[in-house]
């Protein structure tokens, strides 16, 4: 039962770091935006690319890095290094994909990464079963 507990507070302080980082999008979509006005307006602009970026970010961060963090943590392994890894290979990926929302992973990837780390869940239970 308490590794459901740790998931489920892993869960939790991902998600805080992944709205910090689609919050960081959605300024950089309103200030592109308003420096050259087309369809969508500053507002506009700025939910299209906080919602992408939750929507696209959840799936990422509930199946591959909260499950990995939490099996890094257990087997004593998480530290700064490999939760850089974690956030650094999604981000990686998406730079082979779409080059202008990879840049912008690969700069929000230390805000997922001080999410993690500087405040991860308490976890006096490492190491048990």
């Amino acid at each position: 039962m308490r590794f459901w507990k740790q998931l489920v507070a892993t869960q939790a302080v991902a998600t805080g770091a992944l709205i910090a980082t689609a919050g960081l999008a959605a300024a950089y979509g309103a200030l592109g935006a308003a420096r050259s006005p087309g369809m969508f307006s500053s507002a506009d602009s700025a939910q299209i690319w906080f919602f992408g970026t939750f929507t696209f970010g959840i799936l990422p961060v509930t199946f591959f890095g909260v499950p990995l963090y939490v099996w890094l943590s257990r087997t004593g392994h998480a530290n700064w290094l490999s939760v850089s890894a974690i956030a650094l290979i999604p981000a990686a990926l998406l730079l082979l994909v779409e080059i202008e929302m990879g840049l912008i992973a690969l700069l929000c990837a230390p805000v997922r990464t001080c999410g993690r780390v500087a405040h991860p869940p308490r976890m006096p239970y490492m190491g048990e079963p």
